[in-house]
């Protein structure tokens, strides 16, 4: 073979390794710009006894099963600096994640965004949950402790920063998978398969939106290593935590399905595994057939799969730029129990968050706020509760515009239950509707997404 024959075909076997998907110890595309990412997790599992958030009152903790974790993701495109923080709690509300975020503007800026994975075998941080119905469940002691811990893991993150690429993709989940099912749309029960007797079939969003972050191979440049896995999907998390008859179940500290999703995407991809959750009211839950431990790993590992397998998909985003803009909202309150609660101080939202509010039947609104993230092409898109399925679908179809979408739930507030007014105060809704603020909250959201989404565009 000539010198001539021997190059080119050189040149065309790197030119086809170049092409090959980026994941951990594979040949990749260099693709690296200014982009710098960092990750970082820093556990917030309890140090005393604490009330624990869902199911219920005076559930009182009595060991741990698995550490609750603060996992933060850090990006900059040179001019803007993002970071992307999971909490595995019930809900921090407004108030304490703004807390955080004002303790960190020095080091990150502003662009600071919590969520919550929502699992009910954490500490109640809100209030619901405590002895009685009248006494509040939080422990100021531990919500500063989760507060200095969640500090520490975005400090963390950023101090872990280095050059980084990002590709985008999805995985979609199926009925079959057992993953999640939307449990109040009750009138789809006939087309219920027969593994799932008389469970709805109702509108879900059963995507697995992921965000793939990886850095160059510090030993091999032709290489690559993950920072991170992000992935998005709606799920309540929830499979220890309605057990009522094992203690070691029902009372025991966990992030529930997400501990075995993190475990199954650490394991095979490496970095830090973050899970963003999406919109999960009303009420779509986990497709379990017993709550016990081995049902909860076999969902948890499966979520984690549908997530390597959107992360192994994943497409290249060359040198993606990072805008956000926010709208702060006053939502009219028609809920006179939770008006209460914010009032008398059960709630840890309190009464400084209320603002007058002439929509409202009791003359008050909560204050709260949403946000739309653009990096490169992908949207992300905030929600201060947990909205249902049909709101998170019509942000990503009717709103959001990029080709990669994300609908968060429990990012920045933790409202309740969001729905249309149309489903506000029925039987089906009868539950979530007593933990909403009321019916024009689904509205005011996406109304708030659109107005952000237009403001970033200009």
């Amino acid at each position: 073979m000539s010198y001539r024959i021997r190059f080119l075909f050189l040149a065309v076997v790197v030119g086809a390794m170049a092409c090959l998907p980026a994941v951990a110890g594979t040949p990749g595309c260099s693709a690296f710009g200014r982009l710098q990412a960092g990750a970082a997790k820093v556990t917030i599992t309890p140090l005393t006894p604490q009330y624990m958030g869902g199911w219920g009152e005076n559930r009182m903790m009595e060991g741990v099963h698995d550490d609750l974790w603060a996992r933060a993701l850090y990006l900059s495109d040179g001019r803007t600096e993002l970071v992307l923080v999971s909490l595995d709690l019930v809900g921090m509300m407004k108030p304490d994640l703004d807390q955080i975020v004002q303790a960190v503007a020095d080091q990150v800026g502003p662009n600071v965004f919590i969520g919550n994975t929502h699992t009910h075998s954490g500490p109640d941080v809100i209030g619901l949950w405590g002895p009685s119905e009248t006494e509040p469940g939080w422990d100021e002691a531990y919500i500063h402790y989760a507060q200095e811990q969640t500090a520490a893991a975005i400090v963390g993150a950023k101090q872990n920063s280095r050059p980084a690429r990002l590709c985008f993709g999805s995985a979609m989940t199926t009925p079959e998978d057992r993953i999640a099912y939307n449990g109040n749309e009750r009138w789809f029960q006939a087309d219920s398969p027969p593994w799932n007797p008389g469970r709805g079939r109702g509108p879900q969003d059963y995507e697995v939106s992921v965000m793939r972050v990886e850095a160059r191979h510090q030993a091999n440049p032709h290489f690559t290593d993950t920072i991170a896995t992000v992935f998005n999907f709606a799920c309540h998390p929830e499979v220890a935590g309605g057990n009522h008859d094992d203690p070691l179940v029902w009372k025991y500290i966990s992030c529930d399905i997400g501990h075995y999703a993190y475990q199954q995407i650490e394991e095979q991809a490496g970095g830090t595994a973050i899970w963003l959750q999406g919109a999960l009211g009303a009420m779509v839950t986990v497709d379990q057939q017993v709550r016990t431990w081995a049902e909860c790993e076999r969902i948890g590992r499966a979520l984690g799969s549908k997530a390597l397998q959107g992360a192994a998909a994943a497409e290249l985003e060359a040198n993606p730029s990072i805008a956000c803009a926010s709208r702060d909202l006053n939502v009219p309150l028609y809920n006179a129990g939770l008006y209460y609660g914010m009032l008398t101080g059960l709630l840890r939202s309190g009464p400084n968050r209320l603002g007058p509010n002439p929509a409202s039947p009791l003359g008050m609104g909560v204050l709260t706020r949403v946000s739309v993230i653009q990096i490169g092409g992908l949207q992300i898109a905030t929600t201060p509760g947990e909205p249902y399925p049909k709101i998170g679908l019509h942000i990503k179809e009717a709103i959001l515009t990029a080709p990669h979408k994300m609908v968060l739930g429990l990012c920045q507030d933790e409202l309740g239950y969001m729905m249309y007014p149309y489903d506000y105060g029925t039987p089906e809704y009868g539950y979530e509707t007593s933990v909403s603020t009321g019916p024009t909250v689904g509205l005011d959201v996406e109304a708030g997404l659109a107005q952000a989404l237009a403001d970033l565009v200009q």
